[in-house]
C-alpha cells in the first residue's frame, strides 16, 4: 500500500474491516480498500501534517486531526468534509470515538484535552 508522498503518521481500521485510513506527514488522509489495497478516497483539507485517523464505530465518520490545530469530520458514504472543529492551540495528535460514536474526544501537544 503505497501514495504518500509523506511519512505515515496513523492508521485506523474501519469496524467492518473493509477500509483502512492512513494520515500522513503530506497532509492528505487516503482510505484503501483492505483486501485489495486499492485506493478508494484522499481527503485533503488539513494545511498541515495528519496525526490522527479514527474510523466512529458505525463506520460512518472518519475523523483526522492535524498539526493544523484542527480536527476534521468526514462522511464515508460522500467522502465529503462534514465539520471542522477548531479550538486547540496546539497539533492534535490522539482522536478517539467513545463506544457508542456519540462522543469525540481529542489531545494536543497544547497539553489539553477536549470532548
Amino acid at each position: 500500500m503505497t501514495g504518500h508522498t509523506g511519512q505515515v503518521r496513523s492508521v485506523s481500521l474501519s469496524p467492518d474491516g473493509k477500509r483502512i485510513a492512513t494520515g500522513s506527514t503530506d497532509s492528505t488522509a487516503r482510505v484503501l480498500d483492505a483486501a485489495t489495497g486499492e485506493e478508494i478516497a484522499i481527503l485533503s483539507a488539513h494545511t498541515s501534517s495528519l496525526e490522527a485517523v479514527s474510523f466512529s464505530p458505525d463506520g460512518k465518520t472518519l475523523a483526522t486531526s492535524s498539526a493544523d490545530s484542527t480536527i476534521r469530520l468526514w462522511d464515508t458514504g460522500t467522502w465529503r468534509l462534514r465539520l471542522t472543529l477548531e479550538g486547540h492551540g496546539g497539533e492534535v495528535d490522539s482522536i478517539a470515538f467513545s463506544p457508542d460514536g456519540s462522543i469525540l474526544v481529542s489531545g494536543s501537544k497544547d497539553r489539553t484535552m477536549k470532548v
